[in-house]
């Protein structure tokens, strides 16, 4: 098991585009490089913290070598949006062919009752009010299942 935490949108953009590689599609790797990525949905609080309360500015990805621009997500339902577009592209790009191994998305947020719908709307298969649910047998097993079924695996057990 491997894990790692990343503290704002673009680190962990990063820190997937850095998985896809050591851990690719092509030799049974996740689609994000990770089984389960864990995002919080208040982002910018994050971020103010870490660049100071006074500060708004918003980093942005420099250009890559295809020159394409890609705006930071501001929110953790923007950037489980994103990872949810790209495994849909994913996915549609295989057609009949294998499942891709999609990564599993939780949504967290300490305002579950107003965020919950944003991270579910934007794609997250799970979602978790702060503190997370104790990592018992019944969530492993709830987690077992949102991947085995994200996966199109069926569920013998």
């Amino acid at each position: 098991v491997i894990a790692t935490t990343a503290t704002s949108a673009e680190e962990a953009l990063r820190r997937i585009a850095a998985a896809k590689v050591v851990f690719p599609q092509s030799e049974g790797g996740a689609t994000h490089g990770f089984d389960i990525i864990i995002v919080e949905e208040r982002l910018q609080l994050f971020q103010r913290h870490r660049r100071g309360a006074g500060s708004n500015r918003r980093e942005q990805q420099t250009a890559g070598d295809d020159q394409k621009q890609r705006q930071i997500p501001a929110s953790g339902s923007a950037l489980i949006g994103q990872i949810t577009g790209e495994q849909q592209r994913t996915s549609e790009s295989v057609g009949n062919k294998q499942r891709p191994r999609c990564s599993l998305l939780v949504g967290v947020s300490a305002h579950i009752q107003l965020d919950g719908d944003k991270l579910s709307q934007a794609g997250a298969d799970l979602v978790w009010g702060k503190p997370p649910p104790p990592f018992d047998d019944e969530l492993k097993l709830k987690i077992l299942r949102a991947v085995l079924s994200k996966r199109g695996k069926p569920m013998y057990f």
